[in-house]
């Protein structure tokens, strides 16, 4: 009887943890401005694994939760001032698997961290035209915030 208890607690907690992963992105996707977006970190000699995940407008930030975390708080946060988007390509090989559906990836840097995210080619447009229209700060007034 014991493995039969324990087998049901499994199953039981498994979907509990769906149940949230279902609940916060409804959470999310309630306040608008949602789209989803595949996160890659650059770094020396080669890069890390994509990530899902889900990113929101929230006034002049842009922050990315990872899809499979029941964490409340946005993975990253991207100052629209401090956003720069790069060079755009097509996913190719495998990657094209790893990414959001219908993706163009974009190399972005925020605060000198380069990384790549993933939007969907219908997104992509209105990312642009959104960190475009960022008020910049001259170099003497960056200088002066730091």
């Amino acid at each position: 009887m014991e493995a039969v208890e324990l087998l049901g607690t499994a199953v039981l907690l498994v979907c509990a943890l769906l149940l949230g992963l279902v609940l916060r992105r409804r959470v999310l996707d309630r306040a608008g401005g949602t789209i989803d977006a595949s996160w890659r970190r650059r770094r020396v000699g080669g890069s890390f694994g994509w990530s899902f995940g889900v990113a929101r407008y929230d006034g002049d930030r842009l922050v990315w939760f990872k899809t499979f975390s029941l964490a409340p708080r946005p993975q990253h946060v991207l100052r629209r001032s401090s956003l720069v988007i790069g060079s755009q390509r097509r996913p190719h090989g495998a990657e094209a698997v790893a990414v959001v559906a219908d993706a163009t990836i974009v190399e972005c840097m925020h605060d000198g961290v380069t990384f790549e995210l993933a939007v969907p080619s219908a997104a992509l447009p209105g990312l642009t035209a959104w960190v475009e229209a960022a008020p910049r700060l001259s170099s003497a007034a960056r200088v002066a915030a730091r």
